[in-house]
């Protein structure tokens, strides 16, 4: 009879899951991140306990990945349908496939079970995800009420937040070659979040739009909609994918312009 090792306690997990207590350099890092608030808060608190009931389970973190890419799809097909209840009903499983997102490489670290072809998987399905979501609220939109406006902004949408996934894959690669860099010089590593404080106005606005392009907000900004969307006779998930198209476009066309002037250093503020 196979025996299984004894659960470890939500507390113990967290130590061992939680990348900000393995790496406690990430923790200056994380200042000031909504995304991090909102997963330290939110998401890691259903998280942890999920990874808890699967730590004796034969489930690999792939397979984890693999069912939050399924619950991704699935929610671009119900925002697809265009109607109230499926609108919601994509929000609560784009809701879902956050959480697992967490799970997988939580129960990796659980399980050390961490591998390369998690992570390429990982990579990619955050990669992935946005953009196929905001096709699927803008398809349910076109459904509801065709516009040419509704029609551009779909694509222009789609397109501005595929780019911003790119432009926060290579910043990320960009800050981990620097961390690597800095720790060989034994320069401080984050001399960049001291200067966050003393941005400019103009720099703090465009910081706000670029993360409001990013997920979680995107999630977010669909789930508020698609509430919303119950209280109004037309669909205004039409704005929604608007504002994805303008400020995206405008987000990323800005930082090309800033990279191309030389301003290449990676910085965790968008």
């Amino acid at each position: 009879m196979t025996s299984f090792p004894s659960v470890p306690s939500l507390e113990e997990l967290k130590e061992k899951c939680f990348k900000q207590n393995i790496d406690l350099s990430l923790r200056e890092r994380y200042k000031g991140s909504y995304a991090i608030y909102y997963a330290l808060y939110v998401t890691h608190s259903f998280s942890i306990r999920i990874v808890r009931f699967l730590y004796n389970k034969s489930i690999t973190p792939n397979q984890i990945t693999t069912l939050s890419i399924l619950l991704s799809f699935v929610s671009a097909y119900s925002f697809s349908l265009g109607t109230n209840i499926s609108c919601l009903v994509g929000a609560f499983l784009l809701e879902l496939f956050y959480i697992f997102d967490s799970v997988d490489g939580q129960l990796a670290r659980a399980k050390g079970l961490s591998s390369h072809s998690g992570k390429y998987l990982d990579i990619f399905c955050n990669f992935l995800v946005p953009p196929v979501v905001l096709f699927g609220v803008g398809i349910g939109v076109l459904k509801t009420g065709y516009t040419s406006f509704a029609f551009y902004s779909l694509w222009l949408g789609c397109y501005a937040v595929l780019i911003l996934q790119v432009i926060e894959l290579l910043q990320s690669y960009l800050i981990n070659i620097h961390l690597s860099d800095n720790q060989e010089t034994g320069k401080s590593k984050f001399v960049q979040q001291k200067k966050y404080s003393s941005l400019s106005l103009s720099r703090k606005v465009y910081s706000m739009l670029y993360r409001s392009c990013t997920m979680p907000v995107i999630m977010n900004i669909a789930t508020v909609t698609a509430i919303s969307n119950m209280f109004f006779k037309n669909n205004i998930f039409e704005f929604t994918i608007a504002y994805f198209a303008i400020v995206g476009t405008v987000v990323w066309l800005s930082k090309l312009v800033y990279i191309s002037k030389g301003n290449a250093s990676p910085k965790n503020n968008g």
